[in-house]
């Protein structure tokens, strides 16, 4: 049995839905609060998204209490290749079971007849601390109990270079966006080879050296490119797939597997109806799937969709409508208590023979630390 010593993941992760109440113009305030039962969570992590179609900008979100929130100058990043930029009035507050949106009726999260949906975690209250473990300094925020941190650091335009991350565990995932200049995104997980990553606003998959990704970023066991306390960056030759150019400043995003918890893996798929079954010793609240291939990424979680299927968020950085689809109980992934199923021959799940790299995050433990199993969806 998967026991754990996070028995309510709700104070460490959460979903939350509401409607943007801003015209153009207007200056309406509003609160969310997290609606897990017996359970609250101060966010540190906010990631943002519009659930329609409307006027305007549908690109997600990025804030943080490492950066600053408040009800000034807000800094955001975007899932588009552009730098950090400031919104006033945007997340104005984190609060001990949700959060506060300022009167900016900006797309990404209080526009009037929009939906949006944000996904939440919790580290250290905002508070930072300096790390010497590499050789470039590093301002870290970590929850030493889910093992996920945050760190900001000045590129200082060499390779191999390793920074402390705090967490006192190996990563399994790491995302690294630059801030100070436009910026794909790089993303490296357990399941992809060191010299490989991810870019996130790139229309496709896979990317590495061969694909014009020469920024690399890195901490895999191989080769000690990640310990327990540092991982590894490389200088690229474009600033968009670049993690360490010279006094560029960058923001990396990173967690380990935790039982009960959370699980950052891979899965082949096969190409049928009958597809994968991914166990992860615990009900997911979030769980996203990549190819390593030329699909895009998609998000599912356990409050947009009825029933035991998941309502599916297609491309993170698309700058359209964001397809997010309501399905049935017959959609493509379905949550379990003890996992996810891929239930389609997907392209951008289960093709045959693919790779799929996925991270999920716990509604509830498959079994607590007492022993008490999980309840199944409906």
């Amino acid at each position: 049995m998967a026991f754990t010593d996070i028995d309510a993941p709700g104070k460490h992760h959460q979903v939350a839905l509401w409607s943007g109440q801003n015209d153009h113009g207007d200056s309406n305030t509003q609160t969310v609060t997290f609606d897990r039962e017996n359970v609250s969570m101060q966010p540190d992590i906010f990631f943002t998204k519009s659930r329609v179609s409307v006027e305007g900008d549908r690109n997600g979100g990025w804030y943080d209490t490492s950066r600053g929130i408040g009800t000034g100058s807000n800094p955001q990043l975007v899932t588009a290749t552009t730098a950090e930029d400031n919104i006033t009035q945007g997340i104005s507050q984190a609060n001990s079971n949700g959060f506060g949106i300022g009167s900016n009726s900006n797309y990404r999260l209080n526009l009037h007849n929009s939906t949006y949906v944000g996904w939440h975690w919790k580290l250290n209250g905002g508070t930072t601390s300096s790390n010497t473990d590499g050789d470039i300094t590093s301002t870290v925020q970590v929850n030493s109990t889910t093992k996920m941190g945050l760190c900001t650091y000045t590129g200082n335009g060499s390779d191999n270079q390793t920074i402390g991350h705090g967490l006192g565990v190996r990563p399994n995932f790491l995302y690294i966006r630059g801030r100070s200049q436009a910026s794909d995104g790089i993303w490296w997980q357990e399941g992809i080879s060191w010299n490989h990553n991810k870019r996130l606003v790139y229309n496709g998959g896979y990317n590495g050296e061969s694909d014009s990704c020469n920024g690399r970023a890195s901490a895999t066991a191989s080769n000690s490119r990640g310990t327990s306390s540092i991982f590894t960056v490389f200088s690229g030759n474009s600033q968009l797939d670049n993690c360490n150019d010279n006094n560029q400043t960058y923001i990396a995003w990173y967690g380990a597997d935790v039982p009960g918890y959370s699980k950052y893996g891979h899965y082949k798929g096969n190409g049928s109806d009958d597809g994968p079954l991914v166990y992860l010793g615990f009900k997911p609240a979030t769980v996203y799937v990549w190819s390593t291939g030329t699909q895009y990424q998609h998000v599912h979680n356990h409050k947009t969709a009825p029933n035991n299927c998941s309502a599916d968020m297609r491309r993170l950085d698309w700058s359209g409508a964001t397809r997010e689809r309501l399905n049935d109980a017959n959609d493509d992934i379905v949550f379990l208590s003890n996992g996810f199923k891929i239930n389609k021959n997907h392209a951008h799940k289960n093709t045959n023979n693919q790779t799929y790299i996925y991270g999920a995050w716990a509604e509830e433990p498959q079994f607590s630390s007492k022993g008490v199993p999980a309840t199944a969806r409906k």
